[in-house]
């Protein structure tokens, strides 16, 4: 059986152990089928270019999204944060000293993903080029940490100001998908 070893004699024995993990199960080790998995020997569908409007609530819902930014040596940053879906693009709020708004600085490509790890998966990624805007980031910040953490919460974390630039993402590629035909 092959396997996929790539951890340096540096690397902690977890990590050499996880990055070394054969691709296929070990016996035992088979997940249980339920009513949302296609049959043995189907394949499940993807419905794909879907518009916005056929995610349903997706840009609602507080998931976390998917940041990816470039470094320095073209290798990709991938940051979970905090979104939301407002005037046809992503706005995410973070630090003006933040890597990821350093990156963005330097290189404006950027991608968020966003999508929900229970049936119908619907999800949506949109690639394009970052606009780094420090008008109506306090606004944006209280919307946004009250939907993740609440009223109270979101206006206590709101308050702390560290949150100063917002992220604006606006489709140049948009994707979106879901399996909902598979579940019907």
């Amino acid at each position: 059986m092959r396997t996929a070893h790539i951890a340096r004699s540096t690397d902690s024995p977890m990590a050499a152990a996880a990055l070394s993990w054969p691709r296929s199960r070990p016996p035992g080790c088979r997940p249980a089928r339920s009513a949302s998995r296609p049959a043995h020997g189907s394949v499940a569908q993807v419905r794909k270019h879907l518009a916005m409007e056929d995610l349903g609530d997706l840009v609602e819902l507080p998931l976390l999204g998917v940041l990816a930014t470039y470094r320095r040596d073209g290798g990709v940053l991938l940051s979970p944060v905090w979104h939301e879906w407002r005037e046809g693009g992503f706005d995410v709020v973070t630090r003006s000293r933040d890597v990821k708004a350093m990156h963005l600085r330097r290189d404006p490509r950027a991608s968020i993903v966003v999508c929900e790890h229970s049936p119908p998966y619907r999800g949506v990624e949109l690639r394009g080029n970052a606009r780094l805007v420090t008008k109506a980031v306090d606004d944006a910040t209280i919307r946004i940490a009250c939907r993740y953490l609440g009223p109270e919460a979101g206006a206590a974390y709101a308050e702390r100001g560290e949150d100063d630039l917002l992220v604006r993402l606006e489709p140049g590629d948009l994707r979106a998908w879901d399996f909902a035909d598979d579940l019907a």
